[in-house]
């Protein structure tokens, strides 16, 4: 799988005040996630989508299926755990049935900068919210991104490979800019892995896979 290398453990380490391994079950997604923070645009874990009636609660308006990959372990840095929460507070809003509310939130969080990982937590519920308020065509746009993340992470396709489809008709841009065009994640997604995701892995994956579907068929 192509997570080797993506923690860059010893640049980690200078950078971060203390070194989290990932557990063993992890494997090499939770490597993904767990990047030491640097100057990013900060995510505020207050959301952007604010309610009176909102109250965090470990992360429990992500969908399962999702939280699975997405959800924060007890050695994800700070700044992580506050983007979920920025994501929590925007299912919260489409769990309520606000799914125009809720797409402005995951527009605004899929704008942040983060550091030395992809930001790809917000296209599944992007696309979801924008379907269940009746713009398909915009949702069915952010679910190829969420599509083209599934499928870089479960070794389906490589960032060659994208390079030739670059010119098509609703190429999955964002997908390409956050993991293709990142130097210091490219190499990792750049060519074919002899290894395969470990047995966590895909289970994570099949269960986001999953999700992902539920999502499509909101979107015909």
């Amino acid at each position: 799988m192509k997570f080797v290398g993506l923690l860059r453990l010893a640049v980690a380490c200078e950078l971060a005040t203390a070194c989290n391994s990932p557990s063993p079950e992890t494997g090499k997604i939770a490597d993904l996630r767990d990047r030491a923070p640097e100057t990013q645009t900060p995510s505020t874990g207050e959301g952007h989508s604010a309610t009176a009636e909102y109250r965090f609660s470990d992360f429990d308006n992500l969908p399962k299926e999702f939280s699975v990959l997405f959800k924060p372990d007890g050695g994800s840095p700070q700044h992580y755990v506050a983007y979920i929460k920025d994501i929590d507070r925007a299912y919260f809003e489409l769990k309520r049935g606000n799914a125009a509310k809720a797409a402005e939130s995951f527009a605004v969080i899929g704008k942040e900068t983060l550091f030395e990982m992809p930001n790809d937590a917000t296209w599944a519920g992007h696309a979801e919210s924008l379907c269940r308020s009746g713009q398909n065509a915009e949702g069915r746009k952010q679910l190829a991104e969420a599509q083209c993340s599934h499928q870089l992470l479960s070794n389906r396709v490589n960032c060659s490979g994208l390079d030739r489809r670059v010119s098509e008709p609703d190429f999955p841009a964002a997908c390409y800019r956050e993991y293709c065009e990142a130097e210091i994640l490219r190499p990792d997604f750049d060519r074919p892995d002899s290894t395969r995701p470990t047995p966590g892995d895909e289970q994570r994956l099949s269960g986001y896979a999953d999700y992902l579907d539920t999502v499509a068929r909101s979107c015909r």
